[in-house]
Parts: C-alpha cells; sequence; structure tokens
C-alpha cells in the first residue's frame, strides 16, 4: 500500500492509499457494493447484481497494472477510483483500441481509468480530485505511462437522472481531461422510464489527457 497523501477537511482526517496488484482484492467487496449503490442511482445505466460485480472485480484485479487509489477516514473507506492498463481493459470494451488506432492514437500510451466513486456524505471535499491525481502519478512514475483516458455517458436529458444530478463534464475538464468525437457503443440492460428492464443500446465518449504528471 502506497500512502500518498493526508488532509484534514471539516474536522474528518482522508489519507490516500493506493492498493496495487494483489492488493486491489482486500477492497472488492467495499468496490462491488459501492458500485451497486451508485448504479442505484442511474438504473438506466446498469441493471447490475453483487454476483456480477464480484466476477468482474475478480477478472480486474486480475490484470497486471490494476489499481485503486481509496480516501479512508479513521481507516475505513469512503470513496475510490480505479485503473488499469487500457490495452488490457480492451477485453472488457472490446474494440477500444481499435478506436484509439483509428484516431491516430496509441492505446498502449494510456492508462485507463473506469471509475470514481465518493460516498455520498463524503462528496464536495475535494475527494475525487485527489483520488484522480493520485491514481494518475502511480499510472505515470509507477507504471510508465504518459496519458490518460475514460469514458462517460450523458445523464443531462435522462427523465431518470438524479434529482440532484450535476454535469461533472467542468469536473474533467478542470483535471486537464479532454472530450473527444471517439465513442464507442454496447447494449446492455438498463432500467427504462416506464419501470422495465431493456436492453438497449449505450454510447460512450472518450476523454484523454495528453501528459500524466
Amino acid at each position: 500500500m502506497t500512502t500518498i497523501l493526508k488532509s484534514a477537511s471539516n474536522a474528518e482526517r482522508y489519507s490516500i492509499h493506493v492498493l496495487i496488484g494483489t492488493e486491489v482484492r482486500s477492497l472488492i467487496p467495499f468496490v462491488a457494493q459501492q458500485r451497486i449503490a451508485i448504479f442505484r442511482e442511474y438504473p438506466y445505466l446498469y441493471e447490475g447484481n453483487i454476483d456480477e460485480e464480484y466476477r468482474y472485480l475478480d477478472w480486474f484485479s486480475k490484470l497486471s497494472q490494476s489499481a485503486v487509489a481509496v480516501a479512508y477516514v479513521d481507516n475505513n473507506p469512503v470513496g475510490f477510483i480505479t485503473g488499469t492498463s487500457f490495452v488490457e481493459f480492451d477485453a472488457h470494451f472490446n474494440g477500444s483500441q481499435d478506436i484509439f488506432k483509428a484516431a491516430g492514437l496509441n492505446p498502449e500510451d494510456y492508462y485507463y481509468f473506469s471509475e470514481v466513486i465518493v460516498m455520498p456524505e463524503h462528496r464536495g471535499h475535494n475527494l475525487c480530485t485527489q483520488l484522480f491525481q493520485a491514481l494518475e502519478r502511480v499510472a505515470h512514475h509507477q507504471f510508465g505511462y504518459t496519458k490518460g483516458c475514460f469514458v462517460t455517458e450523458s445523464h443531462k436529458e435522462h427523465p431518470l437522472k438524479p434529482k440532484n444530478y450535476k454535469e461533472l463534464d467542468p469536473l474533467w475538464t478542470a483535471l486537464g481531461y479532454a472530450k473527444t468525437s471517439m465513442a464507442i457503443h454496447f447494449r446492455w440492460t438498463t432500467i427504462q422510464p416506464q419501470g422495465q428492464a431493456k436492453e438497449k443500446e449505450h454510447s460512450m465518449h472518450y476523454w484523454i489527457k495528453e501528459s500524466l504528471s
């Protein structure tokens, strides 16, 4: 476990650590539970279940350059960001490398940030930014990546978005990422506005950062 920083905020002391390799497996229960919780806020994104989460995270934890940056309060995890080799993640997002190659980009240059989640009661303390920066440093200095990327799906016009939904594009821009025209399309089952589960196509756009540090 690598300790990245400690900071005081609103009388709470947060520490950021990065787990690498086999250490990632110790966080699987927490990550799975938080993924399920956040997807309940966005039921149209993914109709997931805990068994699927464990299967996915077991696969993810075995990738050679997977890592998780975790925010703790009193040794209790309250948020995280996961990342891995963009090339290796292609097995989950099949065809992603081809999209980059078609745009003249080298997939091997990129570290992929797959998700960042902070528990609701700990939002507003700049943890998302700190988690991103902590994992970026590990991706660059330990794994040797020069660039980063992730995908987002727009929720702005969706009728099932949370009442307090806030567009995160300004945050990604502030972190140094630029939204591209590159998009990947997949079909999976989600909850529709009428309440039924239905397979639907999802379009996710890539954001890239040209210089990790």
